[in-house]
């Protein structure tokens, strides 16, 4: 009950014991402590009651709270570790996208002079082999910071040809 049904309640059951207490026994004055036991026992255990209602809306409301926290830094996490892939894509695709734009570039300057100035074409096949080399380390550089937290990782080449009876 809220408090001012249990109130309620705790002066009737109160007023009723003591009604009886009086009525029961004719030798009771109105203020004899035997007669007002029963109003203090009603009055007793509604303080007791109101009391253990306020303490456990007080622990619910703690849990709610603690719950709401936890909640609220999952979330922050979540947003944070999503930024931070956001990031990652953004790093990667900036890596790729510039290198092989060059790898690009070369190929087609390559063929370009490849009849006329077969030396320039060799020299731009050359940038092409590097642009891809320097392309791969960055990419493993940041593949080795996203493989730092998994300490597991059992690092295992791709699979080639020679596996491909064990794939079928």
């Amino acid at each position: 009950l809220d408090r001012a049904p249990a109130i309620a309640l705790g002066t009737g059951v109160g007023l009723t014991l003591y009604g009886l207490a009086l009525t029961i026994n004719d030798d009771l004055a109105p203020t004899d402590g035997r007669a007002v036991i029963g109003l203090v026992w009603a009055a007793a255990a509604v303080g007791i009651g109101d009391a253990a209602r306020s303490w456990r809306r007080y622990r619910e409301s703690v849990e709610l709270q603690a719950r709401s926290a936890v909640d609220a830094a999952e979330a922050q996490a979540r947003q944070q570790i999503s930024d931070e892939r956001l990031t990652i894509a953004r790093e990667l695709h900036d890596l790729v996208a510039h290198r092989v734009s060059m790898i690009t570039v070369q190929a087609g300057a390559a063929q370009t002079v490849a009849a006329s100035d077969p030396a320039r074409a060799v020299r731009a096949m050359g940038a092409i082999e590097t642009a891809g080399r320097e392309a791969l380390q960055e990419l493993r550089q940041i593949l080795g910071v996203l493989r730092a937290d998994e300490e597991e990782a059992e690092l295992v080449p791709a699979h080639g040809t020679g596996d491909l009876p064990g794939l079928v």
